[in-house]
């Protein structure tokens, strides 16, 4: 399960590689990222129930995104996943430039869940956002395997051997 101590790790990760300065992370409802006046904040979801929207996210990581998505592993992957595309989005700049996109996504009739999920996830800062956290997971599945475990990297690497045998 994705706690605030585990995304602060994970976050520190990302800082090797990325000049990310100035982000807090708070526990809510729903995964998201916003800055305000007293800077950026980061919005991680605590549990995911079993949906439609994990369901698509699962073929999504898999086919689209080519993310491995071994059933073991899926849902820490899928916590991480959330987390890295909130961190993409703080790496992002002019989103105010692709705000139209967002308001014709928001005033558009779907014919299901699929297809509102499929159009969302390829608005030009949602699919960079994506690409970001995908490509994170990627180059570095065994250290993210490990913080979200609480084990070694040597251990991850072990376990993720076991699983894909």
């Amino acid at each position: 399960m994705l706690t605030i101590e585990k995304s602060y790790k994970i976050l520190n990760l990302v800082n090797k590689y990325h000049n990310i300065n100035d982000i807090s992370i708070i526990q809510g409802d729903q995964f998201s990222f916003y800055t305000d006046t007293l800077g950026s904040v980061i919005t991680i979801k605590e549990k995911f129930k079993k949906d439609s929207w994990t369901n698509f996210m699962y073929d999504y990581l898999k086919n689209v995104l080519d993310l491995d998505s071994n059933k073991y592993m899926f849902y820490d992957f899928l916590e991480a996943f959330n987390l890295l595309h909130e961190i993409g989005h703080s790496l992002q700049n002019n989103k105010d430039k692709y705000n139209d996109e967002y308001k014709i996504y928001k005033n558009k009739t779907y014919k299901d869940n699929k297809e509102a999920y499929t159009i969302y996830r390829n608005l030009t800062l949602e699919k960079d956002a994506d690409l970001f956290a995908s490509g994170f997971i990627k180059d570095h599945k065994f250290e993210i395997w490990s913080i979200m475990n609480d084990i070694t990297v040597d251990e991850a690497i072990e376990e993720y051997n076991f699983w894909n045998i």
